[in-house]
C-alpha cells in the first residue's frame, strides 16, 4: 500500500504504508515521515475540525498483512505492542527497526500516471477518490479521440487522462455540476467503461434506494492521478 502525503507547508511526498486503522474522519496510517527517518501515525485529517485532509491512499497491495481488531498491516506492526506504542507516541525506534520499513520504501515506484488496467487497479482509483462520492467534474478537455477530465474530489483534485475515449452520457459540467453518489469501474469488450450514479434517487426508484446513472464513458485506456489541496489554518 502507498499513501500520498501533503505536509501543512505543502510539500507532497509518498510512503508505503505498513499499517492503517480506525474509520472515517478516524482513519490513520503508519508510514514514514517526511525526511525518512522514522515511522508515525499520520491521521487521514490534520487540521481545526478534521477539514484539511493530508493522506491518499494511492495503492492498496496489501499483501502478507494481518489484522488484529481494527488494526491491519504487517505482522512486525501489528504484534509487536510495545514498538507499535512507540510509534504512536513518537518516539525513537531502534534503527532495525525502521530498517525493515525502509527495504518496503525502497520498492515504491509512483508512476507520473497510474493506469486501470484491472480490478485491483480500479481499487486503487476508488481508495483515491472515495469512491467519487460528492465528486463533480470541473473540465473536459478533448481532441479527436482522446480526452482529460478534471474532478473535485474529497480533499482534493482527480485527473483522468482517457485514450480513445467515447461518451455514452455526459452530465452538467462545472463547479456547480451534477454531483456523484459513486462511481463504478468495469471491464467490457476490451474497454474501461466509468459509470457515474448521482446523488439524488429517482422517486420511483426511492423504494430500493437505486440511484440514476449520469455520466458513462468508455476507452481503450484510462490512466489517472490526484493531488490534495492545500488549506491554510487561516481559511477556517
Amino acid at each position: 500500500m502507498i499513501a500520498q502525503v501533503k505536509t501543512q507547508a505543502g510539500t507532497v511526498y509518498y510512503t508505503a504504508v505498513f499499517a492503517i486503522f480506525g474509520k472515517g474522519s478516524s482513519c490513520t496510517v503508519i508510514g514514514f515521515d517526511e525526511n525518512f527517518e522514522t515511522l508515525q501515525c499520520i491521521p487521514f485529517y490534520a487540521s481545526p475540525n478534521h477539514y484539511r485532509q493530508q493522506v491518499m491512499i494511492v495503492e492498496t497491495t496489501r499483501d502478507n498483512w494481518v489484522q488484529d481488531g481494527d488494526l491491519e498491516g504487517y505482522d512486525w506492526i501489528v504484534y509487536d505492542k510495545k514498538r507499535l506504542e512507540h510509534i504512536r507516541l513518537g518516539r525513537l525506534l531502534h534503527p532495525d527497526f525502521v530498517a525493515r520499513g525502509k527495504a518496503l520504501q525502497d520498492e515504491v515506484n509512483v508512476p507520473e500516471w497510474w493506469e486501470v488496467t484491472d480490478q485491483k487497479t480500479a481499487n486503487d482509483i476508488r481508495w483515491a477518490t472515495a469512491d467519487f462520492h460528492d465528486a463533480v467534474i470541473l473540465s473536459m478537455e478533448q481532441t479527436e479521440t482522446d480526452a482529460i477530465l478534471q474532478f473535485e474530489i474529497w480533499g482534493g483534485t482527480a485527473l483522468l487522462r482517457l485514450e480513445n475515449a467515447e461518451f455514452h452520457k455526459l452530465c452538467e459540467i462545472g463547479a456547480h455540476g451534477e454531483e456523484f453518489y459513486s462511481a463504478h469501474i468495469t471491464f467490457e469488450g476490451g474497454k474501461v467503461h466509468f459509470r457515474g450514479y448521482g446523488s439524488e434517487v429517482d422517486e420511483d426508484d426511492a423504494e430500493e434506494g437505486l440511484r440514476p446513472m449520469i455520466f458513462h464513458f468508455s476507452c481503450a485506456r484510462l490512466y489517472w492521478k490526484v493531488e490534495l489541496e492545500t488549506v491554510t489554518f487561516d481559511q477556517f
